[in-house]
């Protein structure tokens, strides 16, 4: 009997995978902008044309100023690197609690 031959295909670097989530990332990210901008020039147009435009300025007011202090709060934690280190956090709170346990069981004992 034959033995199958197990055929690996190879992986693509992690620069270009890395390259190319940036480049999909950003892609998406302008086309929401885009149909995000369109459809509140579409809004306002017709807010406009009907001169119903009162009772959406304080709805529309308080989402774009919702919308525009969490934009700037993303840009304040990258700028301030609280996205460097994502894995350090759960290895120290491992850390904190073997040595928790440490003392407990060393106050049990004692």
């Amino acid at each position: 009997m034959k033995t199958p031959t197990v055929v690996q295909t190879p992986k693509p670097p992690r620069n270009l995978v890395a390259t190319l989530t940036v480049v999909f990332m950003t892609l998406v990210v302008v086309l929401a902008g885009i149909g995000f901008t369109f459809k509140i020039y579409m809004f306002f147009r017709d807010m406009i044309r009907t001169g119903e435009l009162s009772f959406a300025v304080i709805p529309v007011a308080a989402y774009v100023c919702t919308a525009l202090g969490f934009a700037l709060l993303l840009v304040w934690s990258f700028l301030n690197g609280q996205f460097r280190d994502l894995e350090g956090p759960k290895f120290e709170m491992l850390r904190d609690e073997e040595r928790l346990q440490a003392e407990e069981n060393g106050q049990a004992l004692g």
